[in-house]
């Protein structure tokens, strides 16, 4: 006894003289040694994370803060969405226990090829989450070691400062170090998540400055996109923060109930231990936390697998999404050795005649099998919205980039345009005969724009006459146009009056019903002005039909000329297209926009794939599809984050060819009603 006794005390005391930097080296050596176990636990972290996220994205534990901050509904809806948006897959780790692990447990651990390179363990997460959700999730599980960090330091104190206690010659506080090292190594996982001005917009910064602020894209470059720096700096600080607060909080509410249990002698084998959490200062921290980063950072870290290792180029978008690569069309391949710097690059596949004279276009056919025709041929819409603004170009370089524009467009399928006016206060491109005319010679039809204001005064007879009168006067004069395809007046009225009101703090001038009942008297009037083309009306998602069906109810006029257009922005679209025939309208439905939202460009071509092909899986009551939106140097601020070319028409990701190639697989599909596709998941 005596001499185990003796042993103790002269380990004591060795330990004791060594000097304060040997001490701090020890256990800087060990929690480098015990990297990988900190990884992996980080990693798992992450999957768990991802697990928490997705669940609470449908329940009223991020329900209610959301639709609460974000009050317009559809906005709310888009942006639960994104923050559910991720998928965790499993845990990969590398060599031959990685590889058993997965042959036993699938479920839970995936394959070794999708462990990033240079690391041994990565979570993997499906391609195709949201930048706000990865982001959301990266902070969560780094709040973790932040927490076990807090923790240990709140453990080791032994009721001192924390310079006390790192000083103190007691192995004890050796916790306190560790504990520190942790901590640095939850803020240098946060600090380490990249955010470029871009990511910054598909979180949602581009929509809030299209549709809260109504800034202009000049405005929106010179304001909010030039503080990308400072915002991308203050979201990682308001990380740190999130996690710290809750991790003190945590620990002094756990610490409190140890003491009143009298748990301090079971906890530490210590007697007259005063632990004392209150007396940890984060912002004291922080310099030794920045330091410890600094020396943690390369050792031992592991990388979190969003994409399976792979960039969404043509060929792998297809065969991710269920296609053979001996399927892919050829001419596929050729779009990405177009020069771009050619304003007429040669079209690689022999555009469609153009139409000699004015078109005559229809929609016939009942809820389950509806037919769209083109001077007498059956057509299925190939769209994309063309939210240019050469407006106040001379004629003669418009005609150039209508051609420059127009040519690739075919070369890519596209066989028809969807345009705006004015709407929700932005000017557009004109839609006049020059327009019309270069596109009629690359064979693509258009969808003719005529903005009505949410604002208008619907049940006031006057106003009435005198939209109709304008109206009237704009179809007379292009109706004869070969390129004219529908008549586009208005979109989303009824949803602009909702945002007004949530949004702004403002009362219409008009109702819904008000405004469904001037719409369809309207729509019967541009009926016996031109008999040849269909009217479509876009609303958005499915929200606001109610006034069309009421005011529908009290007319004997079928009226199976007018297509209502849905904008459609997330996962709903299934949704939507599934129950339009169960809505009772008997009219044909056209998806008028859309788009996957807050994915980063490397995953856009496969949302865009996907919702494609959902809308292609109910090819009997859907007429087509319109891709949003042509270019990011749009009148909008959001058009930064969904135009596929930028200013110079040049690809801005995979997504023009993706699109692409579907839409050329989809050449042949005429409208027939046929077996459902299969949509891929």
């Amino acid at each position: 006894m005596l001499t185990r006794t003796i042993g103790r005390s002269s380990a004591k005391l060795r330990w004791d003289q060594r000097p304060l930097l040997v001490r701090w080296t020890i256990i800087a050596t060990a929690f480098l040694v015990t990297q990988p176990l900190i990884s992996l636990v980080h990693q798992i972290a992450i999957l768990l994370a991802a697990l928490v996220l997705r669940w609470s994205a449908s329940t009223p534990l991020l329900e209610w803060p959301v639709k609460t901050i974000v009050a317009e509904p559809i906005y709310s809806r888009i942006a639960l969405e994104m923050l559910g948006n991720i998928n965790a897959r499993g845990l990969a780790i590398s060599g031959l226990v990685g590889g058993f692990l997965h042959d036993v447990w699938p479920q839970v651990f995936v394959d070794p090829g999708l462990v990033v390179d240079g690391f041994w363990v990565s979570a993997v997460v499906a391609s195709g989450s949201s930048v706000i959700s990865r982001f959301l999730v990266l902070t969560g599980a780094s709040g973790l070691l932040i927490l076990l960090g807090v923790l240990l330091v709140s453990w080791g104190l032994e009721g001192g400062s924390v310079p006390r206690a790192l000083a103190t010659p007691s192995m004890v506080n050796g916790r306190v170090l560790f504990g520190l090292l942790l901590q640095a190594r939850g803020v240098a996982a946060i600090l380490s998540i990249g955010v470029t001005p871009t990511d910054l917009e598909n979180m949602g910064l581009a929509q809030i400055g299209t549709k809260l602020l109504v800034t202009s894209p000049q405005s929106y470059e010179t304001t909010l996109l030039a503080l990308g720096g400072w915002l991308s700096f203050g979201l990682h600080l308001l990380a740190v923060v999130a996690d710290y607060v809750p991790a003190l909080l945590f620990a002094h509410l756990l610490f409190v109930l140890l003491r009143m249990r009298g748990s301090k002698r079971s906890l530490t084998g210590l007697d007259g231990l005063s632990i004392c959490p209150s007396r940890i200062k984060p912002l004291g921290l922080l310099p030794m936390v920045g330091m410890a980063a600094v020396v943690v950072l390369p050792f031992g870290m592991a990388s979190t697998n969003f994409g399976y290792g792979a960039s969404a180029t043509t060929v792998n978008v297809v065969v991710s999404v269920g296609e053979s690569a001996a399927n892919i069309d050829p001419q596929v391949k050729s779009l990405s050795e177009v020069p771009e710097d050619n304003p007429v690059a040669p079209s690689p596949i022999q555009p469609p005649t153009p139409t000699p004279g004015p078109s005559v276009v229809s929609t016939t056919g009942s809820s389950n099998n509806f037919v769209y025709l083109v001077n007498g041929k059956r057509t299925w819409i190939r769209g994309v919205g063309y939210n240019v603004i050469y407006r106040d170009l001379p004629n003669e370089r418009r005609a150039r980039r209508y051609e420059r524009d127009f040519s690739r467009m075919a070369d890519a399928g596209v066989n028809t345009i969807l345009g705006w006016d004015s709407d929700q206060g932005y000017a557009h491109d004109k839609f006049d005969d020059l327009l019309l005319t270069r596109a009629n010679k690359f064979g693509l039809g258009i969808l003719m724009p005529f903005f009505l204001d949410p604002n208008g005064e619907y049940s006031n007879d006057s106003y009435r006459a005198r939209v109709t009168q304008d109206v009237i006067a704009f179809v007379r004069r292009f109706k004869r146009q070969p390129a004219i395809r529908m008549w586009a007046i208005g979109n989303e009225v009824m949803h602009g009056m909702e945002a007004m009101m949530v949004l702004r703090g403002k009362s219409p001038k008009s109702t819904p019903t008000a405004f469904a009942d001037f719409y369809l008297k309207l729509v019967d009037e541009v009926r016996k002005e031109d008999p040849n083309h269909p009217v479509i009306y876009r609303t958005a998602e499915d929200g606001f039909l109610g006034a069309f069906k009421a005011v529908r109810a009290k007319s004997v006029e079928p009226r199976p000329w007018l297509v209502f257009g849905m904008n459609v922005f997330s996962s709903r679209l299934k949704t939507i297209l599934t129950n339009w025939e169960r809505h009772g309208f008997g009219n044909p439905l056209l998806i008028s926009e859309f788009a996957p939202t807050g994915l980063s460009q490397q995953d856009r071509p496969r949302g865009f794939v996907r919702m494609w092909r959902a809308i292609r899986s109910y090819s009997c009551s859907v007429i087509g599809g319109i891709v949003y939106v042509w270019t990011t140097a749009g009148p909008e601020p959001v058009d930064r984050v969904f135009g596929l070319v930028d200013g110079d028409g040049k690809a801005v990701d995979g997504s023009l060819d993706a699109i692409a190639s579907e839409f050329r697989q989809a050449r042949n599909l005429t409208g027939t009603c046929g077996p459902p596709l299969q949509s891929s998941q």
